[in-house]
């Protein structure tokens, strides 16, 4: 192993206890809408997407899951 060494007058800065300095670095990018939509837009499942207009009634995709359901439904 090497060998370690305190260095006379310089300081240690470790990770910033500052929350928001972390999400400043590292920006979500992730809609979270967009997603739930891209995991239910293939489904056969009613529910999937009476879940998705519980969860966003105005959403950005809530008219074709009403369309969705009601093809689903008249199956």
């Amino acid at each position: 192993m090497g060998n370690f060494y305190f260095l006379e007058g310089q300081s240690f800065q470790g990770a910033s206890s500052n929350p928001q300095s972390i999400s400043q670095k590292a920006p979500i990018s992730i809609n979270a809408e967009e997603e739930f939509w891209k995991e239910i837009m293939e489904s056969n499942s009613p529910q999937d997407f009476q879940d998705y207009l519980s969860t966003y009634p105005n959403g950005r995709f809530a008219d074709l899951a009403k369309l969705k359901i009601r093809k689903l439904e008249s199956k």
